[in-house]
């Protein structure tokens, strides 16, 4: 039984994800928090197994929430389940420790698979936020015919002594 506790600052959030997770096979909610404070305190006590968090709350927001728990409680896994798809908040919650990022438009079988998954070592990560975890690099520019040029004679006087 994969133990689940909810935090959304919106109660109707909160009521159909229980809703959802309770009439999955081998879940169970066992407790909803407001703020991430109190997802603290729950999960310290509570011990579950995956913690669905929202990013934006009141009194201690979801990037801090997670990085306290993931430190109090190393066996919980932290799924941030949130509207924000931008790069800063992602890097944030997985730099945070968060062991994946859902945005909360996905179909609702992607958040039962990412509960059942988390615990065994998976990271469900929303396809449209996976790009943003890439890091940056240049393109690569291709070289301009003169440095090609300017390589060749190089070589080839090189070769040449």
């Amino acid at each position: 039984m994969t133990k689940v506790l909810l935090v959304d600052d919106h109660a109707l959030v909160r009521a159909g994800l229980a809703a959802l997770l309770s009439g999955a096979e081998h879940i169970e909610v066992v407790g909803e928090a407001v703020d991430g404070r109190q997802a603290v305190e729950l999960a310290t006590r509570l011990r579950p197994d995956v913690v669905l968090m929202d990013l934006s709350m009141p009194v201690l927001d979801g990037v801090a929430a997670t990085r306290h728990i993931v430190a109090a409680c190393p066996g919980t896994h932290v799924i941030v389940l949130t509207s924000y798809t931008d790069r800063r908040r992602v890097r944030e919650a997985m730099e945070a420790g968060a062991s994946g990022y859902l945005v909360k438009d996905c179909e609702p079988h992607d958040i039962i698979a990412a509960v059942r998954s988390a615990p065994n070592g998976m990271a469900p990560i929303d396809r449209r936020v996976a790009g943003l975890l890439q890091p940056k690099t240049a393109p690569k520019k291709p070289p301009t015919a003169e440095r090609v040029s300017r390589w060749r004679r190089f070589w080839a006087g090189t070769s040449a002594a």
